[in-house]
């Protein structure tokens, strides 16, 4: 055999008695057909190729190799037909297998064949031991990985491989050097030539690319480029070669000499010593089952009347393992012999109740191998729970022993012995008691778990949702902005409000589900409310083409005490279902109407109405009287698609959707209804559906709240007296409505008749030939719609009214010109009463109710538009309440209204006297909180970015307010609000407000104790946190009243 890789001999002793069996083909990289990456599944060996020549039996080392040059003649045909070969395992003779006669290994001037080696002859025997030593997709083991470690080392390698070749594949039990490759196609193994018979046993090849056989293979040509290969066979006792204990280097080699090839087969000797123990372990395995089978059986016979439970563990063995149960253990815990064989007999019996100091009473009893006696908890197969009068006794046996194990005649056997009684029947009156204290732990620690998950999940996400819509809010109060980008502001307004509420609706269902659901009444104009609700649905609705509105009853007060949040939530809530299950074209209406309760509620929370009725005393709006109180009911009426009768009573549970299928139209999570009633009922009233399917729905909420027509703050009221409406600059108008839809006369209608104006209505061009010259009433959608009312021949012209409002057609789609056609067909006849109500003017003040949509379809002819002002749909009453004003009157309201009768906005005004600090760890919402004070008048702002930094702050500046979140690194806010109250002079103690994002009901209470005079809960309203600052503003400039404060009521 030749010492250098440029010399290497390759006599092929004889030819091949089969062909090459088919394999398949490579693909192009060598993980395309294995899909993982090449991880390292430990380390791996290398070795050295074995000499051609005897090597002299002077010692023990070289006796070895005189050994693997006999298997190295066997194998290479020098003694083809004999019927033994060396022993590799002792040195016995043994017989072998089939002999390997072919084909032989290919040499290095072979030409490339992507099948890749030749398929020995024996193959079938050769597949069919392989897989009798049970070592294929095993998990790495140390002992393998020890020798490609040593191989790796010995030769300066970055790989060595223990690769077993079965059909398809080389499967490696050891990798060092291939990180993720656990196994390669059989077609580019260099291993499945190193099996094939040689002169030379150890195929080396010093450089892949100037090799015939391997030049072209994928892992030489790519990944991992494979340069310098070694590889010694894995021969078995019986001649079959299962692999190959390989080395690999990415660089090419000169030579790879004769030491080295003997050292390389040394160590896949060695390789195959393991494998050929580990067939040993598995078999003496088998051997102690079938030894313990035969014990089982004989204890059975003498032992299986036992009426007990019978159980017997070896402690000799570690983990302690059942090696015997009788009938009676299988009766009493539903574990057979086979389930719990091997298995630690306390861990399979204990359970979430099983008491810890009793099973430390046993395990002190056995670690100190004495008899113990206890009742104790334990649970069966089936997780039944049962009393187990539980004895143990240690029992010893004598050196030669064997029971159920395998054959330790060395050692002394130890085992212990244990009796089980089912005692349940007994210990079940015991432990009533206690069971039912257990179970309300474990619902305590569930409703802890729950709030703490409410709190952390609200925190993390109102966070990011604070400066989204705070941001959205600031570009839409921008005067600078184009329609088009205030509509995109708005969007995003919207749909910041929508994922808010989305989120709200979860946590506001694990606080009822808890029992921690509370609401806080405080005074709320009725409009205004409403109004809000519309803002948040009218980009939905105009999308989709639904004409969206809403009438409020002469009946309904204007100012009520209830939880306004709540209340908004239920309205949200329905008007989104409703836009959701309306296609275009339909229609969403929401109408209030009112009458007065039969019991009173004050408005400082429900929980004052005891059970036998209301208190005889009264009550104070603002501390100082009482309301008479309203059942209010607020009726949600679309034209949708319906829904059906057998549903209807389930709709208000939790989870439950009409259509649960994975194919449904509409999604949801099928909390928002049963959230909805919950509140409701909580705020004194219920909630009920009337629908037809294919019609459409209508949801009543009603509640029950103290209203008046003014606001009460600040008042001073006698029992029940009732606030009139304020007179208006437009009272005494007079105004037609021209439109053919019901909701278009109530919704306008109602706000006009609450500002006192005088209505007549003209719902066909008929209609407009004769005016009346009386008002016509209209009545709320609550008492019903009525028929358009014919209007009397009058000899006065269309000058008797002041102004003109007109309805317009709904379109949910922007058409292209082509279509525009067809669009004007569907609305002909509105479209001829839109023109005509905006014709019958002339001087008179026109108003033209339009949707987006509208605006780009329909076009009215350049004349007509001179006296016509469009007005967005639904109508909001802020903006249509000054345009009323101004067309009626000429006059810009100085202060615009939030409802028919609402409260002053900002005005223009000098910087706010208030320095503020602002206190948070966000740098976003430093930000937007900066803009936002900015845009209310206040530029003395300093910031700080956690609690030690604001300490340190008001060492050097002082602050008249100071804006804290609650939840900071390095110092939180409630922790510095303290200590500004511990540290800081009273005369320099700023007014401190909690910024938090935290929804737990404990919150407000932590912010007092620690000091806060008010908190705003984010994300953060610009008009809460404006109110919240100029009662601070207020009560800078009274110190007296100042020292006195304590909390400020931010809603």
């Amino acid at each position: 055999m030749a010492s250098s890789c440029s010399s290497e001999l390759h006599e092929e002793p004889w030819h091949a008695n089969g062909s090459a069996a088919e394999g398949k083909k490579r693909p192009s990289s060598p993980l395309e057909s294995h899909e993982e990456p090449w991880h390292a599944n430990g380390p791996t060996s290398r070795g050295k190729k074995r000499p051609a020549s005897p090597i002299p039996q002077d010692d023990g080392r070289a006796a070895k190799l005189a050994t693997v040059a006999n298997w190295g003649s066997n194998w290479g045909g020098y003694h083809a037909g004999e019927a033994t070969t060396s022993g590799l395992c002792g040195g016995a003779m043994v017989p072998h297998g089939p002999p390997l006669v072919g084909p032989p290994r290919p040499g290095p001037d072979a030409e490339f064949d992507p099948k890749g080696a030749p398929i020995p002859t024996n193959e079938e025997f050769r597949i069919q031991v392989l897989r009798s030593y049970n070592i294929l997709d095993t998990e790495p083991e140390l002992r393998y990985d020890r020798l490609t470690s040593l191989a790796s080392m010995i030769f300066h390698t970055p790989v060595a491989l223990v690769s077993l070749v079965d059909e398809q594949r080389q499967w490696f039990k050891s990798n060092l050097g291939l990180p993720g490759c656990y196994e390669t196609d059989r077609a580019s193994s260099f291993c499945a030539f190193a099996m094939l018979p040689s002169t030379d046993p150890v195929l080396v090849v010093c450089d892949a690319l100037k090799d015939g056989r391997f030049c072209l293979n994928p892992l030489v040509t790519g990944d991992p480029h494979i340069r310098f290969y070694a590889g010694a066979p894995l021969v078995t006792q019986g001649n079959f070669v299962l692999g190959s204990l390989c080395i690999i280097d990415f660089k090419p080699r000169e030579k790879f000499t004769n030491e080295e090839q003997e050292m390389l087969m040394s160590l896949a000797q060695l390789v195959v010593l393991e494998i050929e123990k580990h067939s040993r372990a598995l078999e003496l395995q088998r051997l102690q089952v079938e030894r313990f089978e035969e014990d089982k059986r004989g204890l059975l016979q003498a032992i299986d009347a036992f009426s007990e439970g019978l159980v017997l563990a070896d402690v000799s063995q570690k983990g302690q393992p059942i090696v015997f149960v009788n009938e009676g253990w299988e009766t009493i815990t539903g574990y057979s012999i086979q389930e719990v064989l091997g298995l630690h007999c306390g861990s399979l019996l204990e359970g979430p109740l099983t008491d810890i100091e009793t099973k430390k009473t046993i395990a002190d009893a056995c670690r100190e191998e004495r008899s113990v006696s206890v009742e104790i908890l334990n649970y069966r197969k089936d997780g039944s729970p049962f009393w187990n009068w539980l004895r143990i006794r240690p029992v010893v046996f004598p050196k030669g022993t064997s029971f159920g194990g395998g054959d330790n005649s060395e050692m002394t056997r130890r085992y212990y012995f244990g009796i089980l009684s089912d005692c349940t029947l007994r210990k079940e009156k015991e432990l009533e008691l206690e069971t039912i204290r257990l179970q309300e732990l474990e619902a305590e620690a569930s409703v802890r778990t729950k709030r703490s998950f409410v709190a952390n999940i609200s925190h993390e996400i109102r966070t990011p949702m604070n400066a989204i819509l705070a941001c959205s809010q600031l570009l839409t109060d921008m005067p600078s902005l184009t329609d088009e980008q205030r509509e995109l502001s708005q969007m995003i307004q919207g749909s910041g409000q929508q994922l808010l509420s989305l989120i709200n609706d979860i946590l506001d269902f694990s606080k009822m589900d808890a029992g921690k659901m509370e609401l806080k009444a405080a005074e709320f104009n009725v409009w205004g409310c409403i109004d809000f609700c519309m803002e948040m649905l009218v980009l939905r609705c105009e999308s989709k083409g639904l004409y969206l509105s809403y009438n409020i009853d002469e009946s309904v007060p204007d100012w009520i005490w209830a939880d306004e949040v709540r209340l908004r939530q239920i309205l949200t809530n329905l008007l989104s279902n409703s836009a959701k299950f309306t296609d275009e074209g339909g229609e969403v209406e929401v109408s209030v109407s009112a009458k007065r309760a039969r019991r009173r509620i004050s408005k400082e929370g429900f929980d004052e109405v005891g059970p036998s009725g209301p208190s005889t005393t009264s009550p104070a709006v603002d501390g100082k009287a009482d309301l008479p109180e309203y059942e209010l009911t607020l009726a949600v009426r679309d034209t949708g698609i319906g829904i059906p009768a057998g549903f209807q009573k389930m709709l208000f549970d939790a989870f439950t959707q009409c259509d649960n299928s994975r194919t449904r139209r509409y999604e949801g999570t099928g909390l928002g209804l049963a959230i909805s009633k919950d509140l409701a009922e909580r705020m004194g009233g219920t909630m009920w559906v009337e629908s037809e399917e294919g019609i459409g729905s209508t949801f009543y909420v009603t509640i029950t709240a103290p209203g008046s027509m003014q606001s009460t703050s600040g008042r001073h009221l006698s029992l029940n007296q009732k606030l009139p409406r304020q007179s208006t600059p437009i009272t005494g108008k007079r105004a037609l409505l021209v439109g053919a839809r019901a909701p278009f006369h109530r919704m306008v209608g109602s706000m006009l008749k609450a500002w006192g104006v005088e209505v007549c209505i003209a719902a066909s061009e008929a209609q407009l030939g004769a005016l009346a010259s009386a008002p016509l009433p209209v009545t709320a959608a609550s008492n019903g719609a009525r028929p358009c009312l014919d209007l009397m021949e009058i000899d006065k012209s269309v000058g008797n009214f002041d102004v003109i409002i007109v309805d317009s057609p709904v379109t949910g789609r922007v058409f292209e010109s082509e279509k525009l056609g067809e669009i004007l067909d569907d609305n002909r006849n509105a479209i001829a009463l839109m023109q005509r109500g905006c014709s019958l003017g002339g001087h008179v003040p026109t108003l033209l109710l339009t949707s987006k949509n509208t605006k780009n379809v329909f076009s009215l002819d350049a004349d007509l538009m001179g006296h016509v002002m469009c007005v967005s749909r639904p109508v909001r009453i802020n903006p249509f309440y000054s345009t009323l004003l101004q067309v009626l009157t000429n006059v810009s309201p100085a202060t615009p209204l939030t409802s028919p009768v609402g409260t002053l906005l900002i005005e223009d005004r000098p910087a706010a006297p208030l320095q503020i600090t602002v206190v948070e760890d966000n740098l976003v919402n430093q930000k937007v909180l900066h803009k936002v004070l900015r845009s209310l008048k206040y530029e003395n702002i300093r910031t700080a970015n956690n609690g030690l930094e604001v300490l340190q702050l008001m060492k050097e500046h002082s602050a008249d307010v100071v804006l804290m979140d609650v939840q900071m690194p390095e110092m939180d806010g409630l922790t510095a609000t303290s200590r500004i109250k511990a540290d800081f002079p009273e005369e320099r103690q700023p007014m401190v407000i909690a910024l938090t994002a935290d929804v737990g009901n404990d919150i407000e209470n932590e912010c007092r104790e620690a000091g806060m005079i008010g908190y705003l809960s984010k994300p953060v309203r610009k008009s809460q946190l404006e109110n919240l600052l100029r009662k601070c503003l207020y009560y800078k400039q009274h110190p007296a009243e100042r020292r006195t404060l304590k909390w400020i009521d931010v809603l």
